[in-house]
Parts: C-alpha cells; structure tokens; sequence
C-alpha cells in the first residue's frame, strides 16, 4: 500500500514543508555565497550591472554600495575592499588624537601636509584647507618653551614652568588640530600640555605619577 493510498494521508502540506526549508535554506546560504571575479568584476565595479555570480535566490554585488546594503559577494574584499576612511567610521575629518587607520593612512586634514592621506578622503567631508602655520623650532630650557623662525627670527616664549628649572622632557602631537606640546613639571610632579600658541594649558596628569624628572 503507497502513502498516497493510505487513508487520511495528503502530500500538500509535505510538499508545502519542503517548499518552505527550500526556500529558506537557500537564501541562508546565498548571503555568504557569490563571486565578483567569476561574475567579470576584478576591481570595484562603478556601472548599473554590478551583480556577481550566485546559484542562489539571494544576490550578491561587487560595488562600494554593497557594504551599505550588506549583500557583498563573498570575495569583495579581494576585488573591492572597503575605502580606509569609511571603515574606520570617519564620515568628516578625523579629529582624534590619533587618526590614523588600519591601513597606515591618515583621515584628518593634516594629511594632506605630509601627504599621507587615504585615499577615499575625498569621499569624506574632509576638503583640503590651510592647518597650522610657519616652521619654527620648538626647544625647552627647563625655564621655559621657546619657539625660534629656522632663520633665527621671531624668538618666542610659548609657555614657562611654574617654578625655576621645572620644566622637563618635552614632546610634541602634531597631528591634533591645533597641534599640542607636552612637557614634565617637577615643580607639580605633573605632565602638561597646551597648544603651539601657548594657551588651552592643563594638566594631563598628576596623581600617582611619584617623582616627574623628565
């Protein structure tokens, strides 16, 4: 006796469950399947045709959108890795203490002084602008931060210790905006900063620190 003459027994709501786990196991297995090479797209794909090849109900693209709509082929960081800037989530410029990204480029606007920018920043509200201002020496005398014109010109003082002979160790972060100085106070047991101009002083840190000597 077959199932279908069995009585009671109907085949639709079997061919429905089949249907259905069909259905559903291959669009699962379409989001991680796809390829941008087999489909013709070795690079970044900028045309209306950027679907790679599926077997799948789900497809894949092998354009920069895909990272938006989440539905990359699986080789898309072979052909088309995401830019450095949007990765790292700089929408704008980088404004961090450290702007740097995994790539080794940078997303601020000083990248473009030390020519070392990634290379999507123009695909980022960060435009080319005028950072910082001339070259000079920077140089501490344990009294005092000076800044001196390469030509010898324009002696400065940028900031002076709160005590004789209290300032030492000095380093700079060129990369801020606006660039910032550091330095150790021995006077305060502290380490300092402020900017080039010598305003926004403060204190970094003083507490559990012991003897600041350099």
């Amino acid at each position: 006796m077959s199932l279908q003459s069995h009585p009671g027994f109907t085949l639709w709501p079997w061919l429905t469950l089949f249907l259905v786990l069909r259905v559903y196991v291959g669009v699962a297995y379409a989001q991680v399947e796809g390829s941008c090479k087999d489909a013709g797209h070795p690079t970044c794909c900028t045309g209306t045709s950027c679907q790679g090849t599926s077997d799948n109900l789900t497809a894949c693209f092998c354009d920069r959108d895909c990272y938006k709509c989440d539905n990359c082929c699986e080789d898309i960081n072979e052909t088309c890795p995401q830019e450095p800037c949007v990765a790292s989530g700089y929408l704008s410029c980088c404004v961090e203490d450290n702007c740097k990204t995994s790539a080794g480029c940078y997303c601020d606007k000083l990248c473009y002084r030390f020519q070392d920018c990634c290379y999507d920043i123009n695909t980022i509200s960060c435009p080319e602008g005028t950072v910082g201002g001339d070259t000079y020496l920077l140089f501490a005398n344990q009294y005092a931060i000076r800044r001196i014109n390469l030509d010898g010109s324009s002696l400065k003082t940028v900031v002076t210790g709160e005590d004789e002979a209290a300032i030492f160790g000095m380093d700079y972060n060129y990369r801020m905006d606006p660039a910032m100085i550091y330095w150790s106070d021995t006077a305060s047991n502290s380490v300092m900063k402020a900017s080039l101009n010598g305003s926004q002083v403060s204190i970094v840190k003083s507490r559990g620190l012991g003897r600041v000597v350099g």
